[in-house]
């Protein structure tokens, strides 16, 4: 299984932080009137800084007893729910169904692992708008002593009616919005979006197909978020060889860590694949920076129809956690990975 590790903080591949505007523990958010959601509009970008506390359960790691990467979005997408308003969302939800979750990222970085049993906080800044979802910064850090854990720009938080159509913006009325809100929302509710990337070939070992289960769909049974970071995962560690070949990397004294993914999104198609639906991940290879890194071009598609339902790219490290440095994939791996290579 793929996981985090704190070897990768002191690597140089790690850029800096991402210094989120306003983030400091003596600065709390103060929850204000614009934040009724059914009110008015939220502000277009907000300097205070929203604090969502949690804490690391079994639920929530991996056999190393880290936090799972792709449990990260859930701790996000908590915290958005907590600073909307925990309250009127679920009153949005039983009235009008309308249901909260990330629709994207750009970026989220993987700096050190959240442990069983650590305290941890997300910190989160609204950023703005962006075609009728609300653009959140967050980073999720250890309670303790403030150390990053892991940070995500750029994360799109949206509404969903029980037929899973955007509502962009839906719950907040006309007045108030200004008027680039008010453009972007029409724009898509006039079928935004733009068009679904081209998947790469199926040049990577699939484990798939994957039917999409009740814990991975969303409320309203639809394809998530969530279950793509996890099918992509699976996929990865198939392309990688499966867990007794990561078993055997890890013993020869090299691991292969999850150290970022980019430009994560669900596609159009995912609002029309719902609760048993078979999936399939394209995915394409490719190895970097003096065969260190493993970049992982990843699409889910619908096996019935072909039509893409998410698409992500996920950079891995090869990393000596002795040593704590990045090292070349051993020739084993690099076989391995040959035929799939682009």
């Amino acid at each position: 299984m793929l996981t985090t590790f704190a070897a990768i903080a002191a690597l140089s591949f790690r850029a800096p932080p991402q210094n989120f505007a306003g983030i400091s523990p003596a600065r709390p958010f103060a929850p204000s009137q614009p934040f009724a959601l059914a009110r008015t509009a939220p502000p277009r970008a907000c300097a205070d800084v929203h604090t969502y506390k949690a804490s690391v359960y079994i639920e929530d790691t991996d056999c190393f007893s880290v936090v799972y990467y792709a449990n990260y979005l859930k701790y996000f997408e908590r915290a958005a729910l907590d600073l909307l308003g925990a309250a009127d969302c679920q009153a949005l939800f039983a009235e009008r169904g309308l249901l909260l979750g990330a629709e994207s990222f750009d970026t989220m970085k993987f700096a050190a692992p959240g442990r069983l049993g650590d305290d941890v906080e997300v910190r989160t800044t609204v950023a703005g708008f962006d075609g009728g979802t609300l653009r959140l910064d967050a980073a999720l850090v250890r309670a303790g002593d403030g150390a990053e854990l892991c940070s995500c720009g750029g994360l799109r938080v949206g509404f969903r009616l029980r037929d899973d159509e955007a509502a962009p913006l839906a719950p907040w009325p006309e007045s108030g919005r200004p008027a680039e809100v008010a453009a972007a929302a029409a724009a898509a509710e006039a079928g935004g979006g733009g068009a679904a990337p081209e998947p790469p070939p199926s040049n990577a070992a699939n484990p798939g197909p994957f039917v999409l289960q009740a814990d991975e769909a969303s409320a309203h049974g639809r394809f998530s978020l969530h279950a793509a970071m996890r099918y992509f995962e699976r996929t990865r560690t198939g392309s990688l060889g499966g867990p007794a070949a990561l078993a055997e990397l890890q013993d020869a004294g090299v691991q292969v860590v999850v150290a970022r993914a980019t430009s994560a999104r669900l596609l159009r198609a995912a609002a029309t694949t719902t609760l048993g639906a078979p999936c399939e991940v394209r995915c394409g290879l490719t190895l970097r920076a003096r065969d260190t890194q493993v970049v992982f071009d990843q699409h889910v598609l619908s096996a019935a129809t072909g039509e893409p339902l998410a698409a992500a790219t996920v950079t891995c490290l090869c990393v000596d956690p002795v040593a704590g440095k990045m090292v070349p994939a051993p020739a084993a791996l690099k076989a391995r990975l040959e035929p799939f290579l682009s």
